[in-house]
C-alpha cells in the first residue's frame, strides 16, 4: 500500500565554497558511517506513526565528520523528497514503506542508511458501533459449573490486522481471572461463576504493532437461573446463529441478553418479578433486529415464544 507524504523541508544553505579538498570525508582513514537519527539525537532503522502524525528525521555522521561537508537525498518509493540533513514528514494513510537517506561527496563518495516507516490506525471500540455483553448493571442468569458469553464488538480500519483481546473478570474479591482470545466479537468464558454476586469486566485490544484500545469496565449482577419457575423457550431461523443474540427488555428495567445454542434454540429466565418482556433478536454482523414481542409471564409453567420471532 503506498504511503503518501507531505514534506515539511526547513532549508539549509549549502557550503560547498567551503570545502577544501583535503577534508573530503570519504578520503578519511577512519571509516565514515552515516545513520539515520529520530529528533533526540538516537539512531532508529523504524518509525511508528498514525495517519496525519508528524516526525522529523536528521542525517547522523561519525563523530568528526561535518554534516555541511555532504550531499544529501531523502527518498521514498524512487522519488527525491528533500536534499537536506534533515526531514520532515506527514502519513496520511496507512501502509510501510521506506524511507532512504543517501549522502556523498563531490569525488564521488558514497553512503546510505534506511528505516522502515509503518503507518498504522490503533484498533478502536467507538461507542457508536459498540455491543457489549454483559452490559452495564445487567441481570445475568447462570446456572452452576457453566461458563457465560462475553460480547464485544471492534474497529480497526487495518484490513487484516492481527488483533488480541484480552478479557479481565473481577468480582468483589478482585479481579480473578484473565482470558486471550483472537475473536473479534467475543469468547464463552468457561469458567463457572457464582450466584448472586456481583461482577466486573472489560477487555483490552492490541493489534500486531502494539497499539491498543480498552472497554469501559461494565457491572453486572448474577442469579442461579434453575432456582426461577418462570421461563421462555424460543427458536430463531438464521443461517449464523453465532451472530445472533437475544434481548429481552423487562418491566422491572432490566435488560437481558442470552446467546443462541447450536440448534438456534433459546431459553430466558426473566424471574418471579417479571410480570412481562419485550423480547426480539439481535443481528452483531447485520446490526439488525427482529420485530418485538411481547410476552405475559406465567410464572407456573414455562412460556413458549410465539412463531413470530422465528
Amino acid at each position: 500500500m503506498r504511503i503518501h507524504w507531505i514534506i515539511l523541508l526547513g532549508l539549509q544553505a549549502l557550503l560547498w565554497g567551503c570545502l577544501e579538498a583535503p577534508s573530503l570525508p570519504m578520503e578519511s582513514s577512519n571509516p565514515v558511517s552515516l545513520q539515520i537519527a529520530d529528533s533526540s539525537s538516537q539512531s532508529i532503522n523504524q518509525q511508528l506513526l498514525t495517519p496525519g502524525q508528524s516526525a522529523c528525521f536528521y542525517a547522523k555522521l561519525s563523530e568528526g565528520v561535518e554534516l555541511s561537508a555532504l550531499t544529501y537525498h531523502w527518498l521514498a518509493e524512487d522519488s527525491v523528497l528533500a536534499s537536506e540533513d534533515s526531514i520532515c514528514i506527514s502519513a496520511l494513510s496507512n501502509g510501510t514503506g521506506n524511507l532512504i537517506l543517501t549522502a556523498s561527496d563531490p569525488i564521488g563518495g558514497f553512503l546510505s542508511d534506511t528505516i522502515s516507516i509503518i503507518v498504522n490506525t490503533p484498533p478502536l471500540f467507538l461507542p457508536q458501533r459498540e455491543y457489549f455483553s454483559p452490559s452495564e448493571d445487567s441481570l445475568v442468569y447462570v446456572q452452576a459449573n457453566l461458563g457465560l458469553d462475553f460480547i464485544w464488538d471492534v474497529y480497526d480500519p487495518d484490513l487484516g490486522d492481527s488483533l488480541v483481546f484480552t478479557l479481565y473478570l473481577q468480582s468483589f474479591l478482585g479481579w480473578t481471572d484473565s482470558v486471550r482470545t483472537v475473536s473479534p466479537q467475543g469468547i464463552s468464558f468457561q469458567s463457572p461463576l457464582e450466584a448472586a454476586t456481583e461482577y466486573q469486566w472489560f477487555v483490552r485490544v492490541q493489534d500486531r504493532y502494539g497499539a491498543q484500545d480498552s472497554t469501559p469496565v461494565f457491572t453486572f449482577r448474577t442469579r442461579e437461573s434453575w432456582d426461577l419457575p418462570g421461563v421462555v423457550h424460543g427458536y430463531v431461523a438464521t443461517s449464523r446463529p453465532e451472530d445472533v443474540r437475544v434481548v429481552a427488555l423487562s418491566t422491572n428495567g432490566d435488560t437481558l441478553r442470552f446467546p443462541l445454542d447450536s440448534q438456534k434454540s433459546f431459553s430466558l429466565f426473566p424471574g418471579p418479578e417479571v410480570d412481562s418482556l419485550y423480547v426480539f433478536a439481535w443481528d452483531a454482523q447485520t446490526y439488525k433486529s427482529s420485530d418485538t414481542i411481547l410476552v405475559h409471564m406465567d410464572h407456573q409453567r414455562s412460556n413458549l415464544l410465539p412463531d413470530s420471532l422465528r
